[in-house]
């Protein structure tokens, strides 16, 4: 009986008459994991303002020709153009990072992030060696080379 293998269509999702597991439509703002999975995840907006359905294009197709091409590219093909992964949270193309839940912006040079890094770390060992100096120098104590600390 029919009853037997139809189950009812899972939460959020788009089913028309005889629709299969692997040809559920999944609307906008949806992932699923696989064309066998029935479980549908609401894409997370992550800051941006309906990131999540920017992000997760879903598909409302569910033709068997779409059906084919879910199987070859498994949840790929319910992330927008230039995301992948679970609930299209990663940038498809490499170097890049998620921005705001909806864009993806390139990593900076590595060379760069060093520089700042050493850059940084020289000038607060010359800030302390300015200090240490400073403080060596036991003239300038009794002196008014360095002011009174506080006005009498």
């Amino acid at each position: 009986s029919p009853t037997d293998y139809c189950k009812p269509c899972p939460p959020s999702a788009e089913c028309s008459d005889n629709t299969a597991l692997a040809t559920i439509g999944v609307p906008a703002g949806y992932w699923r994991a696989s064309p066998s999975s029935a479980v549908l995840t609401a894409c997370r907006d992550f800051g941006g303002d309906r990131a999540g359905e920017a992000r997760c294009a879903g598909n409302e197709r569910g033709a068997k020709q779409a059906s084919r091409r879910l199987e070859e590219a498994g949840s790929d093909e319910y992330c927008a153009p230039g995301f992948t992964g679970p609930e299209c949270q990663l940038c498809a193309a490499e170097n890049h990072y998620l921005v705001d839940g909806d864009e993806c912006k390139e990593c900076g040079a590595r060379g760069a992030a060093a520089g700042r890094i050493a850059g940084l770390v020289l000038g607060l060992c010359v800030a302390c060696g300015l200090a240490a100096y400073c403080y060596s120098m036991t003239e300038w104590r009794g002196g008014g080379h360095t002011g009174p600390l506080l006005p009498p």
